[in-house]
């Protein structure tokens, strides 16, 4: 995304503005989804435009059923779960959430931000980041291709992981595996059995599969073939896609398995800083409802800047510094890519956002480490948006959120397809 400049001052993050752009986890500002009155009564012509085609079904693709504790073919590393006490490798029957939307895969899609999704043992981490980390910066090839699938560098590697948060899956749930042959990255098309424990993002999406180190990514939309052995409780209809949350949450409520009751775990900690939850849950947001375009999205967008906005202390950046980040009215280009339910939105300088995008309400999430600005401090950056119903364009909230404690600078935009 190329910027207007921006002028720089003393502090770090005067100096992070002034070479890109920064908004907030704000609502995102979502386009009308355009309507057309067809009633036309008996004394009205009726159009003989062309009808649209028949959307195609999405193409059929194994799909690897993967078990709790099944290192997998090429994993990455060896495991770096952390043995829970009680038992979660049973679908949870009284997952707290609401009723599902059905994705064009016949899936079932639940948000990242939703309560219950997740479950865990409160106070303790399933998942050792440290020997994560170790295990790949002491392997620069394997580095090189974990981080490929992220999106990030493989210096940046140490910073992304500490930034996710560890759970466990209380329903069986569609993923892209990711292997490790011949010195690169193989996709997988997999489900992984609930009680599997993994590293979510900030949006709430499945990013490490903590059994044997490998990245994830969303699935790609297609019509699954199961493959592998199953296991009890196991069915079809009761897979969960997670889509991100609409904007980057800082709370996940999670259920402990052992009492059955719900805490809520801060994100980026390893369940040290747990605490009794919230009375409305901070992690509760919606997606846009709608349906999503129907043809490609691939393209360049022209994205007019509104007026930024600092949400937060003004502890990290003043209200003076966000407001010096962009003019409203100015208009940037911004490059994106749309590969089944991957995002990546960037520009030439390839200083890319990699996320996920739902197909069935046309919503987008990505993101991308910052260098932090002080000692302590993490940075990340992110959009959010839905794309209008006929493709032509978006409305998005472009954010970086600089925490503890979480001071936020955003600017939200209208976008047009050129």
């Amino acid at each position: 995304m190329t910027t207007p400049d921006a002028p720089k001052g003393p502090s770090a993050m005067r100096q992070w503005i002034a070479i890109g752009v920064v908004a907030a986890i704000t609502a995102v500002a979502v386009l009308a989804m355009p309507s057309t009155d067809l009633g036309a009564t008996s004394n009205e012509a009726v159009s003989t435009a062309p009808r649209s085609p028949e959307p195609k079904a999405p193409p059929k693709r194994n799909v690897e059923r993967t078990s709790t504790k099944t290192t997998g073919t090429n994993p990455f590393t060896a495991s770096v779960a952390v043995e829970p006490t009680t038992p979660t490798t049973t679908t949870a029957p009284n997952v707290v959430i609401p009723p599902a939307q059905v994705a064009d895969s016949g899936l079932t899609t639940q948000t990242g931000s939703t309560p219950g999704l997740y479950g865990g043992t409160r106070n303790v981490a399933t998942c050792d980041v440290d020997q994560l980390i170790s295990f790949l910066t002491n392997t620069p090839d394997k580095a090189a291709a974990w981080a490929g699938v992220i999106g990030i560098q493989p210096t940046q590697i140490p910073a992304y992981i500490r930034g996710l948060t560890p759970v466990i899956l209380r329903a069986d749930t569609a993923v892209t595996n990711h292997g490790f042959e011949n010195g690169v990255a193989v996709p997988i098309p997999a489900v992984l059995q609930a009680g599997t424990a993994v590293l979510v993002d900030q949006f709430g999406v499945p990013r490490v599969r903590c059994y044997c180190g490998n990245p994830l990514t969303p699935p790609e939309n297609v019509t699954p073939v199961y493959t592998g052995p199953s296991w009890p409780g196991f069915n079809p209809n009761g897979i969960v896609i997670v889509v991100p949350a609409a904007t980057p949450i800082t709370i996940i409520q999670l259920v402990d398995f052992g009492t059955g009751k719900p805490f809520d775990r801060p994100v980026g900690t390893d369940g040290k800083k747990d605490t009794d939850p919230t009375p409305t849950p901070s992690t509760t947001t919606t997606v846009p409802a709608g349906k999503g375009p129907g043809k490609g999205l691939d393209g360049t967008y022209a994205a007019v800047l509104g007026q930024p906005v600092l949400n937060g202390p003004e502890t990290l950046v003043t209200a003076a510094d966000c407001a010096a980040v962009a003019k409203p009215g100015a208009t940037v280009n911004i490059e994106i890519t749309v590969t089944g339910r991957t995002i990546t939105i960037g520009d030439v300088a390839d200083e890319l956002l990699i996320g996920t995008y739902d197909p069935a309400s046309g919503a987008f999430a990505a993101s991308r480490p910052l260098p932090p600005p002080a000692a302590g401090v993490t940075q990340v950056q992110t959009m959010t948006g839905v794309f209008d119903a006929d493709g032509g364009g978006f409305s998005a909230s472009l954010s970086v959120t600089a925490s503890p404690p979480a001071t936020i600078c955003a600017i939200p935009m209208e976008a047009t397809r050129l």
